[in-house]
């Protein structure tokens, strides 16, 4: 068969797709695979992929389908090989094994609701065969229900003993081959020998099966369609969520007004408690697959594609016919990548305007939308493989809660206790000894400037509801935060996050490989904006931040910084100066942080009394839970140090926390940006520059430790900046610890790609290697 309209499909039945890829990732093959799927005119619950040629997570990320979750095993050790399944979402499945042994790679998903395992396997013929055997037996004897799709390299039209060792071990295991045998019925045809060595077992009941072999020339081997008959797939996705009925809450809070208190654990709970009688349960039906660039011009091109294919196959010495298959294949080609070009280019028009709407099609065109959120199915903590939810909840927790503690824990095991010296007493101010109260006016604000989108803390008020009964509980507010200023307490209730694991990069399995994205409640930021408005007033009183710091300011951001320091350095080159950069990384500088030592800066610059006891309040006794979904999450731990994460008073406690380093009296130019920072110098010499830049980092270094801050060596860098045509000497190299620090020709700072002559030929290749705009324009054809 090579008509995928030819295809007799059931209705109620679970539905397969088998493609040897020879490289999914090569240029055309997936949006092919997009095609084929679009032809079936139905859903295709498991589609299993051999001869990926994935290698790394990052590649297996990048290969994502709407509405499936992608499952992968990969080489690690050579090119080639490889095995994934895309499972429908309306399926509920989960991996149950992921294995590359021997030079073989094999994957096992579990689909719950049939209590079925899925297996893709992909042996490449050059392994050890018995220990092949010996494995794949092991497997099979551990899954009483299971269907395996798979490229063994074992011809079942040949007669020979392992053919026969292999059938015994289905044999034993109950399996049965579901492939007709027979060479019409081959899944590799080449010139000189046809051959099965694609195989679909099962230990199901082998009536339970239709299977079709489909021809077709986007690899040396052909596809396979299998349906598992008197089985019901699962109806179209309902999901049901708690919302909100608006206008009951609205109407309870106006019916119980009097009954608030000034009391602020009062109001939590009034709130709490009458959003619980306001919660209803809606129903939520998937949409069908939304149109895209796929079409039926294209399905039917690759059906006669696959016709001709088909032809050629029969008359291989048919020049002619070759002739015109190659020209077909060839358009077809061109077909898929104009149509797509088009649609994106038709979309990016009509979003001109519309900037949330633009920004997702440009992720989704340069692979942005990789699964950064979704939850690991496993942890690797010191050799210890972690599966449950649950444990996997409170593992990341640890890790997250306890990495600042540990690092500055470092620091104090090798260096001592810390002595930093505080800033400098203003003298021409009385201090921060009590807040201004607030007003409803300036609550109102405060509300109104909240995203209503934001997620909700773990108390589970949200900021639509807050938006919602603002008129009827900003009174209320008033009065609780007013009392709150006045005792300079900060409700316990206020300081529990909820922590989401985001992916970055590398092993999914490694927990220092996700970025703890941190949530506070919605009445926390109310309280803490005020907080903020008062802080920030006095700060500007008595001139404390820095200019040199761009970060977390006023009509200040990384434009300006970058701009200020790119015009100094091109000043410099210009008059024949050599420049050398700086840039200096720290480790995890925000959760370093000591309470103790943040508490003792702000009693220096006048924070006293009542006003100090609310920011003591504010830092002690925190916590942190992480959630990866709604039935999972873990135990709550102290957090004992650190700026509280995804807050709004947060990054000016740093600011303050830092702010002295440029009081250290050093040679070089500093700029920073919260915590990133960069020192520059300037001059005829690069010994004597880079003399001063030694000095420096050795006071930098000394600073650091003694605030309880870690730099990061691996990361610290420099790059000598210069005319193109001006020579360096040889130099001494700059160190940290006796470690050399590394010298760069470019370094990304701010989100520019600063080279050694600051050509931006590497900023401007960057930006181009990202693919932003994965399409051409219509007249770039």
């Amino acid at each position: 068969m090579e008509n995928y309209n030819d295809l007799k499909t059931g209705k109620s039945r679970l539905t397969f797709f088998y493609l040897n890829a020879r490289s999914i990732r090569k240029e055309g093959k997936f949006d092919e695979l997009k095609c084929i799927l679009k032809s079936f005119n139905k859903t295709i619950h498991v589609i299993a992929l051999t001869e990926t040629w994935i290698h790394s997570e990052a590649q297996a990320l990048e290969l994502q389908l709407d509405n499936y979750l992608h499952y992968y095993n990969y080489r690690t050790n050579s090119k080639g090989g490889g095995v994934s399944a895309f499972i429908h979402k309306d399926l509920k499945s989960s991996l149950s094994e992921s294995k590359y042994l021997g030079g073989n790679n094999y994957l096992w998903i579990q689909l719950e609701r049939y209590a079925l395992h899925i297996g893709i396997v992909y042996n490449p013929g050059n392994t050890n065969f018995k220990e092949f055997l010996e494995d794949y037996d092991t497997q099979l004897q551990q899954r009483n229900r299971a269907i395996v799709l798979g490229d063994f390299n074992i011809d079942l039209l040949i007669k020979e003993k392992k053919t026969k060792q292999y059938k015994d071990v289905l044999k034993d295991a109950g399996h049965v081959i579901l492939n007709k045998i027979g060479k019409k019925y081959c899944t590799r045809e080449s010139p000189t020998k046809n051959s099965i060595i694609d195989h679909v077992t099962t230990n199901l009941k082998d009536d339970y099966f239709h299977m079709a072999i489909i021809n077709s020339s986007m690899s040396d081997h052909k596809q396979i369609y299998l349906e598992l008959k008197k089985v019901r797939p699962p109806p179209k996705t309902k999901t049901k969520y708690e919302a909100i009925d608006y206008k009951k809450l609205y109407d309870l809070c106006k019916e119980k007004q009097t009954e608030m208190n000034v009391d602020y654990l009062e109001l939590e709970n009034f709130i709490t408690n009458t959003l619980k009688k306001c919660k209803i349960v809606k129903t939520k039906i998937q949409n069908e697959a939304r149109k895209n660039w796929i079409n039926k011009e294209i399905i039917n091109e690759i059906n006669q594609r696959n016709m001709l294919w088909t032809e050629i196959k029969k008359n291989p010495n048919d020049e002619s016919l070759r002739s015109d298959f190659i020209n077909r294949r060839n358009f077809v080609s061109k077909l898929i990548q104009e149509t797509k070009d088009t649609y994106h280019y038709n979309q990016f028009i009509k979003y001109v305007n519309k900037p949330k709407k633009m920004w997702n099609l440009i992720n989704t065109l340069a692979n942005n939308n990789t699964k950064r959120n979704c939850a690991p199915s496993k942890l690797l903590v010191n050799s210890i493989t972690v599966t449950d939810p649950k444990e996997i909840c409170n593992t990341f927790n640890t890790y997250f809660a306890t990495i600042g503690p540990k690092l500055a824990d470092d620091i104090i095991q090798i260096f001592g206790n810390p002595s930093a010296a505080l800033p400098s007493k203003p003298t021409d101010t009385v201090g921060l000894t009590t807040f201004d109260q607030c007003t409803t006016l300036e609550i109102s604000k405060i509300i109104d400037n909240l995203n209503p989108l934001c997620s909700t803390g773990i108390d589970g008020i949200n900021t639509k509801s807050i938006k919602c009964i603002k008129n009827l509980i900003v009174d209320s507010m008033c009065k609780c935060f007013n009392k709150l200023l006045n005792d300079g307490e900060f409700p316990n209730s206020l300081k529990i996050a909820k922590v989401s694991p985001i992916y970055k990069s590398g092993l999914t399995s490694e927990p220092g490989n996700y970025r703890p994205i941190s949530v506070l409640p919605v009445i926390s930021k109310i309280l803490e904006k005020i907080l903020h408005n008062r802080l920030e007033k006095y700060l500007k009183s008595i001139n404390f931040i820095t200019e040199r710091q761009y970060g977390f300011r006023p009509r200040s951001n990384t434009l300006t910084a970058t701009a200020d320091l790119v015009t100094k350095i091109k000043y410099n080159i210009d008059s024949k100066n050599i420049v050398v950069g700086v840039f200096i990384d720290l480790k995890k500088a925000f959760d370093t942080v000591s309470h103790k030592l943040l508490l003792q800066k702000l009693e220096a610059i006048n924070i006293t009394g009542t006003a100090l006891k609310m920011f003591d309040s504010y830092l002690n006794n925190r916590k942190q839970i992480v959630r990866l979904d709604s039935n999972n999450e873990s135990t709550p731990l102290p957090i004992t140090c650190g700026i509280p994460q995804g807050s709004i008073l947060g990054p000016l406690l740093f600011l303050i926390y830092i702010n002295n380093i440029d009081k250290i009296g050093l040679h070089g130019h500093l700029t920073l940006y919260a915590d990133d920072s960069c020192l520059f110098y300037f001059g005829p010499s690069i010994h004597d520059i880079l003399a001063k830049a030694q000095s420096d980092l050795n006071r930098i270094c000394s600073w650091l430790r003694s605030n309880l801050l870690t730099i990061n060596i691996e990361k610290t860098c420099f790059i000598i900046f210069r005319a193109k045509n001006k020579k360096i000497i040889p130099h001494q190299p700059l160190k940290i610890d006796g470690i050399s620090v590394k010298q760069k020709m470019c370094e990304k700072y701010l989100g520019l790609w600063m080279d050694s002559s600051l050509s931006w030929h590497e900023h401007i290749e960057h930006i181009k290697s990202r693919r932003i705009v994965a399409f051409r324009l219509p007249s770039q054809r």
